[in-house]
């Protein structure tokens, strides 16, 4: 039988367990974000949502149809937002009528944790930003439509600015000499 003091290092242990553990959890996440990237490279219409891309031929038509939703929502906002602040009765079903249920314009009129009745301000800025987003991106793929396909060379480079395709494209030769 042996007798004595183990000298086994136990903070170098634990350490050592630690870092496992941390590199690990490290592995991991990083495997599930490579399985979300492929996952969303093969299945394209599961994560599209309600992107708008602008080789769509359809993306002007789907822009102004967000456009109004947003902007319907921001007057829906405001027009509550003025029940609210009314000193008037009959809130509940003046905002029922504009929500569309009873249950929200109850949430409004209870306010939110900050004690703000109605719709934040932010709510507010935030529509008016998307709406003023939506404007500038239509107007942009207006002005894209009316372009037309560029050909130029530059130093021996081909250089195409093709609007079908919407692409930038550089076409030039390789001459290698062997020496």
């Amino acid at each position: 039988m042996i007798t004595g003091p183990a000298r086994f290092n136990v903070e170098k242990n634990r350490r050592a367990n630690e870092r496992e553990r941390r590199v690990s959890d490290e592995l991991l996440a990083y495997i599930e974000r490579v399985r979300k990237a492929i996952d969303k490279q093969n299945n394209p219409e599961k994560y599209a949502s309600d992107t708008i891309r602008s080789d769509d031929e359809n993306a002007i038509d789907k822009l102004k149809e967000k456009l109004a939703k947003l902007e319907k929502a921001q007057e829906q906002m405001k027009a509550c937002n003025k029940i609210v602040k009314d000193k008037s009765g009959e809130k509940i079903e003046r905002l029922a009528e504009i929500l569309g249920s009873k249950e929200g314009a109850e949430e409004l009129l209870k306010g939110d944790s900050c004690g703000r009745l109605g719709f934040a301000t932010f709510n507010l800025t935030n529509n008016n930003a998307a709406i003023k987003a939506a404007e500038a991106r239509i107007k942009q793929l207006q002005s894209q439509g009316q372009q037309e396909t560029k050909e130029m060379t530059i130093a021996g480079v081909k250089v195409i600015q093709n609007a079908e395709l919407m692409r930038l494209q550089f076409f030039y030769r390789l001459r290698l000499t062997l020496s």
